[in-house]
């Protein structure tokens, strides 16, 4: 039976609010608390350490962006992210009775909201994370710290090192901080969201846990693909965001353009939401409620 949208603001702002702060008072978001930990031992203290060894300052927002970009990394932000929303969208047993509240169209809407909320949040907090701890240690000029680019050349010997690879020759030749840290924040964003689609249009055929799968899937064979650097990682969003992997050591020309990441990622998001946004119109309320029966 297709349903009228209808569309009620009030109901997908309720919706979305209410959907959040269940996520935010989840016990399972103590795994970010882990998350800041290992940013904090892997990312941040390593390139602190370059700091005081050069006795020079890192620029405010490299440690953020090695969270993002270094190969060693790649695979961890998405994959924290798909663990704190495992359950989403949740279709417990009040399920149907919220749907037939707010109504379809409102509830998906609302759910959309709530999970770029949620993205924003988790972003959000990466981002302090990475920030904080060096903040009285850092410049905030447009330009990479002499730590980052004069390490290997200072300590040859520590060129193939995890700390000497956060963040490598192709970004910091090819790009500025401010740019690298912006690029990255939207493009992983957007990733995110995509890997939150996917979940959605799998719960909508009444596939939940294999949207789960799927998600998981599409994580690890771009980020072994990225590791690799084989052609084939463009096929996954993940290469998408990883703002080094765009360049070579030397030539600015990047190999694949960024507005070509941009579009990719844009279509899997517009196409994912519109898929579902059918999906949903259609699909019983019985049906969609037993989801978790029928995986």
């Amino acid at each position: 039976m297709v349903t009228n949208p209808n569309f009620k603001f009030k109901k997908i702002v309720t919706t979305a609010k209410t959907e959040y702060m269940k996520w935010i008072l989840n016990s399972r978001l103590i795994i970010l608390a882990v998350l800041v930990i290992f940013i904090f031992t892997f990312a941040v203290q390593p390139l602190l350490e370059i700091s005081e060894r050069l006795n020079t300052p890192l620029n405010i927002f490299e440690p953020f962006i090695a969270i993002i970009s270094a190969e060693a990394l790649v695979i961890m932000i998405p994959a924290v992210f798909i663990t704190l929303i495992a359950d989403f969208p949740r279709t417990d047993g009040t399920a149907a009775f919220i749907i037939m509240r707010t109504g379809r169209v409102n509830w998906y809407i609302g759910q959309v909201l709530f999970i770029l909320a949620a993205i924003i949040t988790f972003m959000g907090i990466i981002f302090t994370a990475s920030v904080v701890p060096i903040f009285t240690k850092a410049f905030l000029a447009n330009g990479w710290s002499l730590a980052v680019t004069r390490f290997t050349h200072y300590y040859p010997e520590l060129s193939e090192s995890f700390t000497a690879k956060l963040i490598t020759k192709e970004l910091y030749n090819q790009v500025s901080p401010y740019e690298a840290a912006t690029k990255s924040f939207f493009l992983m964003t957007l990733y995110l969201f995509v890997l939150a689609m996917v979940m959605m249009f799998m719960n909508t055929i009444k596939k939940k846990t294999m949207g789960l799968i799927i998600s998981s899937g599409i994580i690890a064979i771009g980020g072994a693909l990225c590791i690799i650097n084989s052609s084939a990682m463009w096929l996954f969003p993940m290469s998408h965001t990883i703002i080094y992997l765009h360049y070579t050591e030397y030539f600015k020309e990047p190999v694949v353009p960024f507005y070509i990441s941009y579009i990719y990622l844009a279509i899997c998001c517009v196409l994912l939401f519109s898929i579902s946004f059918i999906n949903i119109r259609n699909i019983s309320f019985d049906s969609f409620c037993d989801i978790n029966d029928n995986n």
